[in-house]
């Protein structure tokens, strides 16, 4: 199965956090419920061709604060591999800041990560853990035009898949920073808020566990 899409399709992803972390088989699933506050933000690096995504948020009710993220990078002189890195957990709430203006990341991941080596023709991937990652990632909004959003989705990348769905309003925003030290070029993104509606995302992680 050629994945090439799939990964691509990262660029849409979507939404929110609070979580519930659990094992299936080999697979690290963590559960988020959100109400509040969110971010997304396309995760673009041309120099490395790197591309993927972000998602911040705060639960108002549990007040817990969780990211989750992946982004693909090719493997140079091998156009039939990349190299897929993934997270998702919680962080400490000092670390996010977010208003109707924009919003602000600075952390270092308090759980490890996973990063596989992922065949991109025939889907095949092997998987191991991975250090902590750095972000440090602002988000300033663009005009004032909010929308409402109601939305059902499914986001695969090789060995991550991402399940969403709920009711959220969403502005425009520019994002900058950097991303495990790669620089988040030209970037855009969302500030998301579920105006007391909810989200749910399903985070399904494949590891070398």
């Amino acid at each position: 199965m050629n994945e090439r899409p799939l990964l691509a399709a990262a660029l849409a992803a979507v939404l929110l956090a609070a979580s519930a972390l659990a094992w299936a088989g080999n697979e690290r699933v963590t559960v988020i419920r959100s109400n509040g506050s969110s971010v997304f933000a396309n995760l673009v690096d041309p120099a490395t061709q790197s591309s993927g995504f972000l998602n911040v948020a705060r639960d108002a009710i549990a007040g817990t604060t969780l990211i989750d993220f992946a982004w693909a990078t090719p493997v140079p002189g091998d156009p039939r591999h990349v190299v897929l890195v993934q997270g998702a957990g919680e962080i400490p709430g000092a670390a996010f800041a977010v208003d109707r203006e924009g919003a602000r990341l600075n952390v270092v991941t308090p759980f490890e990560t996973v990063r596989c080596l992922v065949d991109i023709e025939d889907g095949v991937f092997d998987c191991a853990a991975a250090p902590a990652l750095a972000f440090e990632l602002s988000w300033t909004r663009i005009g004032e035009q909010r929308e409402w959003r109601q939305t059902v989705s499914e986001l695969r990348m090789g060995p991550l898949t991402v399940r969403s769905q709920g009711q959220f309003e969403v502005n425009l925003a520019s994002v900058a920073g950097t991303f495990a030290g790669l620089p988040a070029t030209g970037g855009f993104g969302d500030l998301l808020d579920t105006r007391g509606a909810s989200v749910t995302r399903e985070v399904r992680m494949k590891t070398a566990r």
